[in-house]
This record gives C-alpha cells, structure tokens and sequence, in this order.
C-alpha cells in the first residue's frame, strides 16, 4: 500500500466567459473543476497502475465532501479528519474574447493542535499496512514546522519508504531526516538555494543529497524530461520528439508513478522510464476521457534513458 498524504486538498474551477463585464450578470460559456493536489492526483495514477493508494488529509463541509466523493468513485481509500472549515476553493476566469485571465484565490483551511495529533494518530495506525509513504505540497496554516521530519523518521521505524515532495520549511525540516527520496521541480529548486540554469550544473549540485543518504532524488522538467539521481547512478530520462502540452499537473502523475516503482523495487531505469513516461501521458491524454494504463505502455516504449558519467 502507497500512503499519500494531501493535508489541504484544493479544488480548482475554471469558468469561460465572452467578456468579463465587472457590477453586472456574465453568462458562463464553458467551465472546468478538478482537485489540484498531488497526493490526489499521485493516488488516481498509482489506481491506473494497478497499486493500492491510501489518502490522508483533512477534510471540511462541503468542499470536502466533493474531494471524498470524488475518491470515492475512482474505488481510492482515505482517512480524512474531518474540520469544521471548507477546502479551499481557488477560481479562474478566461475571457475568450480578449483571453485575460482573473483568479481568485482563499487562504484554505486552519489546523489546530487537536486536528494535527489526530491526524498522527490515524497515520501511525495505518503506517503498519504501508510500504511507500508520499508526502505532498499544499501545507495548510497551524501545522507545525517538524510534521513531515517526524513522519519520515517514524516511517523508517516501520519499514516504510518515504518521498519528500514538498517546498519551503517542510522540505528543508523534512531533508534533516533522510528520506528515501526526493521528488522536487525547477521551481523547488531555490529552496535548496540553487540558482543555477544550466541542468549539468543542476546536477552537480543535487549530487550531494545522495551521497548523504537519500536513496534516489527526482528533478522532473516536466517536457524536457527528468533526471534520476542515486548514490552510483545518474540517468537522465528523454521525451520523445514530440510537441507536448505543458500541464502543470503532470508533476503529480509523476510522482503517483514514482511511487510506485519504488514499492515494486524496479531498477533505477525503469522507475525513472515510468515516471517521466506517465507524466506525458498525462499531458497527452485527451480531455474527453481519463488516461488509461495503455496510455502510459505505449509512452514508455518511447522514452529513453541515458546514463550520465559522475
């Protein structure tokens, strides 16, 4: 069982109108809503790859209730807490006849002490049935700084393998614990201070996290494929050539595979292939229809990976 842990799962909508008209009535053309968080997503995917997903989080009044039913009909355990507070709920409008773009966005859920130790609590107990633990972005206010690195180190107590994927003070507490391994993006980068451009260089520093102790550390690029870091290998996984879509979810499809190459103890080759081959089939995968198992086939037969010299 891979335990994913969303602590404030967002929902996100996205309405089209003709022309924002401000102070007065706009009649909606088209809309979208789907649940930005990556051990949602991370969950659905380990689902398509035939895994057994568990999410742990925090839940409140309706909101909530659309995430749960949401898990619910892709067959996903959870192990919510339940609050008296709504999900956060953040808001885009397109104008199609000038393409300008309005978001709203809420500052999410609070947690309390009493909501934190229960949540512990309901985590430590399911700890014994896991074997991979995910540990997701969107930290909600009120959880205190050293959650994750205690999560960590009480999951080495229980044999369980855990993938920091996180940014800002959970990702720097959470490394003092030595996870088994890391997933991060471009963009979480500047939390380890690199600033660097150049992915050779990206690299080079990333390098000593392995040698730390870090099992394997994820730079996914998104598009450009990933690199798969581990103390005696490095390997960098290309995407076909192919124009792809860039979907700022995909990350999520990534790590939900990631995930799972780490139960399964594939090699360091082909848990990468399945991770970066998952992450574009997401961003190819057509919207009138959910990406399928033969989707994520047939892409890994076309990335490759090559190994890099230390």
């Amino acid at each position: 069982m891979i335990i994913t842990v969303v602590l404030n799962p967002i929902i996100h909508e996205t309405y089209y109108v003709e022309e924002l008209q401000v102070g007065q009535k706009n009649w909606i053309k088209d809309q979208e809503i789907e649940i930005q968080s990556a051990g949602v997503h991370a969950a659905k995917v380990i689902k398509i790859l035939q895994g057994e997903p568990l999410v742990h989080g925090f839940l409140g009044e309706l909101n909530g209730r659309y995430i749960k039913n949401e898990l619910d009909r892709s067959n996903i355990k959870s192990n919510f807490g339940w609050i008296v507070a709504h999900n956060q709920v953040n808001t885009t409008i397109i104008e199609k006849k000038t393409e300008k773009v309005t978001i709203l966005s809420n500052r999410g859920i609070m947690i309390g002490p009493k909501e934190e130790k229960y949540f512990r609590k309901r985590i430590h107990g399911d700890m014994q049935n896991g074997r991979v633990m995910i540990l997701g972005n969107n930290i909600p206010e009120g959880i205190t700084s050293n959650l994750y690195y205690d999560l960590i180190i009480e999951g080495k107590k229980q044999n369980i393998k855990t993938i920091l994927a996180t940014e800002g003070e959970q990702l720097i507490k959470g490394l003092e614990a030595n996870p088994y391994a890391i997933k991060i993006t471009e963009e979480g980068l500047l939390d380890l201070n690199i600033e660097e451009t150049s992915h050779e260089k990206i690299v080079e520093y990333l390098y000593p996290w392995v040698q730390k102790g870090i099992h394997y550390l994820a730079l996914d690029l998104g598009v450009q494929g990933a690199y798969l870091l581990s103390k005696n290998k490095i390997c960098y996984i290309e995407p076909p050539e192919k124009d792809f879509t860039h979907n700022p979810l995909a990350t999520h499809a990534f790590l939900g595979a990631f995930a799972v190459g780490i139960e399964r103890k594939y090699e360091q080759e082909k848990i990468a292939k399945l991770a970066v081959a998952t992450s574009l089939a997401f961003m190819e995968q057509e919207s009138e229809g959910p990406m399928k198992k033969s989707d994520i086939d047939i892409m890994f037969k076309k990335v490759k990976v090559r190994e890099i010299k230390q």
